[in-house]
């Protein structure tokens, strides 16, 4: 085919061409243009999950599995990323961003109530100090984007992610020594994952599979 031909010019019915038998076709596209579309797609796609899982973070949609030295982490790659993102012309610290941005974007609610806000802001300190750590050699800091894929990587290792969740009641069993509630109703959750099949979450935080 010639180079301006349409993939819907490829596509030839049977009876209108002279071959004998149908032939299913695949394209290929190719050239600059194809590329730059396929960096749109992908930087598209990064920043839906980024932006899902940030704040399923916050929500504490990962909780029980999510713990607290981890949503910091994360809280710090988001930091940099969102400090990045935006151009914030000042030195990227705990300090500066919460004054700009405050806190509440980053961090899992539960942390902001329970943590001293003087211990939280030095944990996060620590933490992107670390987050510079992940630079690659000669490179000055953490672009956007690789703050990004690091924060997708450790989303990534919980087992809830990609998963769904079911909240049940089950009945009380005798052969089954468990944490019941007064109602003799055990409220809990099963977990179906790509990763992990079908499991049942309890209220101790033990998972069994099913």
């Amino acid at each position: 085919y010639p180079s301006p031909t349409f993939s819907l010019d490829a596509f030839i019915p049977q009876h209108k061409s002279s071959l004998p038998v149908p032939v299913f076709l695949s394209t290929l596209v190719h050239g600059p243009s194809s590329l730059v579309l396929e960096s749109q797609l992908f930087t598209s796609s990064v920043l839906n999950a980024i932006l899902v899982c940030c704040n399923d973070v916050v929500n504490e949609r990962f909780a029980p599995e999510l713990k607290y030295e981890v949503a910091l982490r994360l809280g710090a790659l988001h930091i940099q990323q969102h400090a990045l993102s935006h151009q914030f012309q000042s030195k990227v610290t705990v300090k500066a961003i919460e004054r700009e941005f405050g806190l509440e974007r980053f961090v899992p609610h539960s942390l902001l109530e329970t943590m001293k806000r003087k211990e939280l802001r030095k944990l996060l300190s620590h933490f992107l100090k670390q987050v510079q750590t992940l630079s690659a050699p000669g490179q000055k800091q953490l672009s956007a984007l690789q703050a990004k894929l690091h924060y997708l990587s450790i989303i990534a290792q919980l087992p809830s992610y990609g998963a769904k969740c079911f909240p049940m009641n089950l009945k009380a069993s005798g052969s089954v020594s468990v944490l019941w509630s007064h109602d003799g109703n055990l409220e809990t959750v099963v977990l179906v994952s790509p990763r992990f099949g079908v499991s049942q979450i309890s209220p101790m935080r033990n998972s069994m599979d099913v």
